[in-house]
């Protein structure tokens, strides 16, 4: 399978896993430049958007059936009538 090939190349290894009856794609392991930026990133927004959004840090968003990205950093809005 050709996800094997990836898994020496700083990819997980999925071959066996599958979501919604297909094979999950591989992603790439994080480095330390881009998880740092994000935590800072997401550590201002957070700050900054107190009371007026939620920060989520990489963490699936369900678009539809087929579909469930997980953004390194989702700003969802606070809906103040709750």
């Amino acid at each position: 399978m050709k996800l094997k090939l990836l898994y020496g190349k700083g990819f997980r290894n999925y071959t066996h896993s599958l979501a919604y009856n297909k094979p999950v794609l591989a992603q790439s392991c994080q480095n330390p430049l881009h998880v740092a930026t994000t935590m800072c990133a997401s550590d201002y927004l957070k700050r900054s958007l107190v009371e007026v959004a939620l920060i989520r840090m990489q963490n699936p968003i369900q678009l539809s059936q087929y579909s469930e990205p997980e953004p390194d950093i989702a700003i969802v809005r606070i809906d103040s009538r709750k």
